[in-house]
């Protein structure tokens, strides 16, 4: 029996339907691999920011930003398809097919379409001061020393 049986809000794209107890690679699995690889997507949007470390790139988009009221969810806003979550994967309706089964899909979907949510302890003044603390003694790790210029 198959967890799911619903399928009217998926595109038209078949399903992998995969038994709970199975140990071979499902028939659809490369076709529906190749159908998700050949959907064609429209590019995003270009932003308007520089992204590189110099400080002309900073100065511009702090300038851009300006522009949006200081608000960073205003610029991703206004440029949906360059800033979404998730937007660096193929979208959610297409990887449906091919993930549903996972045991966590329902938290990969709300991943690729809300965005990634960690929960967060409130944290005491004291050990928030501690901690910076720790981290400026430490220093910067070697791989951020190649940039120490910019600082």
């Amino acid at each position: 029996m198959f967890k799911y049986s619903n399928t009217s809000y998926l595109p038209n794209m078949q399903l992998i339907r995969v038994p709970n107890n199975f140990s071979e690679t499902p028939e659809l699995f490369l076709p529906t691999i190749s159908s998700i690889l050949n959907t064609k997507l429209d590019a995003p949007s270009h932003p308007s920011l520089k992204f590189e470390l110099s400080q002309e790139a900073a100065q511009y988009n702090m300038s851009i930003l300006k522009s949006f009221g200081n608000s960073i969810q205003n610029l991703i806003n206004a440029h949906p398809g360059s800033f979404s979550p998730g937007s660096e994967f193929r979208p959610a309706n297409l990887l449906r097919g091919l993930l549903l089964h996972h045991p966590n899909w329902h938290l990969i979907e709300s991943s690729l379409t809300k965005g990634s949510v960690w929960p967060v302890l409130p944290i005491l003044e004291s050990e928030r001061i501690a901690k910076n603390i720790e981290f400026i003694v430490r220093g910067n790790h070697k791989s951020a020393k190649k940039y120490e210029r910019y600082n």
